[in-house]
């Protein structure tokens, strides 16, 4: 029979390896300097074009973020969109 610690190691191996795939996949989809459209309520029709100043990470609970220009701390990639790639 197998421990409960055991099953909780497995379970947050498990985990640790979906968070990191889903940063890896997000540091392609935005990469460092590319243009985005980020909405700040999902929904609502308020957006605005920024960019992305910093790889991807994160959260506790394994939710991605970026930073972008013009707002602190990090955004959720899933209010993201890419334009395109820093032409400058």
């Amino acid at each position: 029979m197998l421990s409960i610690s055991f099953l909780n190691r497995e379970h947050a191996q498990a985990l640790d390896h979906v968070v990191d795939q889903n940063v890896a996949q997000s540091a392609v989809r935005f990469p460092v300097g590319s243009r985005v459209l980020y909405r700040p309520v999902m929904g609502e029709p308020e957006q605005e074009v920024t960019r992305v100043r910093f790889e991807p990470w994160a959260l506790g609970h394994g939710a991605g973020v970026v930073k972008v220009e013009g707002r602190a701390g990090g955004v959720s990639v899933d209010h993201l969109t890419f334009i395109g790639e820093d032409l400058t």
